[in-house]
């Protein structure tokens, strides 16, 4: 995005975002908390949260999973691409890597999901 040139003169807004800690913690994690306790907040209570949640929900059959379960595979899957790029793995590993988590994942659902259809 930036054509790698360096980010300079940025907002003071965006400054403070980086740079201010409550309780030890960064003024980013605090903002992600509040949107990550706003969003699951309207999806189980708002009527348009739960309309998409029963059609997208996390799963692949729809309505199923939790916001702690989609927190966690987004943790997941950024804690691995930082390794990747520490690695300086090529990209090609890197989406097969995720690739075969996600797939991995996703069995192991099924699998341990006592819903089955055959």
């Amino acid at each position: 995005m930036t054509r790698g040139a360096t980010l300079f003169d940025l907002p003071p807004s965006f400054q403070w975002l980086a740079s201010e800690t409550f309780f030890g913690l960064p003024a980013s994690v605090w903002a992600a908390g509040a949107a990550f306790a706003i969003a699951g907040f309207i999806l189980r209570y708002h009527r348009l949260g739960r309309a998409l949640y029963a059609i997208g929900g996390i799963s692949l059959d729809g309505g199923k999973g939790s916001m702690l379960g989609a927190l966690s595979g987004v943790l997941l899957l950024g804690v691995v691409e930082n390794l990747l790029t520490l690695a300086q793995a090529p990209s090609f590993w890197s989406q097969a890597i995720y690739g075969a988590i996600i797939l991995a994942s996703l069995m192991i659902a099924r699998s341990m999901g006592g819903d089955r259809r055959e």
